[in-house]
């Protein structure tokens, strides 16, 4: 278990369960949760979480609160992120988190760091790069809008729960 391991860790990703009420992990997303996760990780770590559906029509079920509640815990540097998963006919979504800003990290960084660690540095990858790198970090105008308006805090005293087909409960 997380909380009882003594060691850091540099990576922690979590894909959870949603949030439903008797559910087995509703506190594994509130403050104090990610409290916890955050003193398990090595100075520079990331954290990133599954955060669910985050399309135009259902970004504010979990996934505004879930990102407003970790920046409660790592302040700004919490970064949203948006893919299209067929399966679920839907816009998915992620939030990142860690101690240091990688919005405004440039290209060329992001291309130098990534030649001191891999032979043949970016041009042996088929997806990252400093570009690619850029994009992930910049939400839809849509959903940073949702991001800035949300004020749902998720604690133990104050959880978040949704029913089967993603409507609020």
């Amino acid at each position: 278990m997380l909380e009882e391991s003594e060691q850091g860790y540099d990576v922690i990703i979590l894909d959870l369960a949603d949030p439903v009420e008797e559910g087995p992990c509703y506190l594994l997303y509130t403050v104090k949760f990610y409290q916890m996760v955050k003193k398990k990780l090595n100075p520079g770590g990331v954290f990133v979480t599954q955060s669910g559906p985050a399309s135009l029509v259902t970004m504010s079920i979990v996934f505004t609160p879930i990102h407003k509640t970790l920046t409660q815990v790592w302040g700004d540097n919490v970064y949203g992120s948006v893919v299209h998963i067929p399966s679920f006919a839907d816009c998915y979504g992620f939030n990142v988190a860690c101690d240091v800003n990688v919005r405004d990290m440039s290209a060329e960084l992001i291309n130098q760091r990534i030649a001191e660690r891999i032979e043949g540095g970016a041009s042996a990858l088929k997806f990252y790069d400093g570009q690619a790198h850029k994009g992930l970090y910049s939400m839809p105008k849509y959903l940073r809008t949702a991001v800035e308006n949300e004020q749902r805090i998720i604690t133990k005293h104050s959880p978040l729960f949704v029913n089967n087909g993603y409507h609020e409960k």
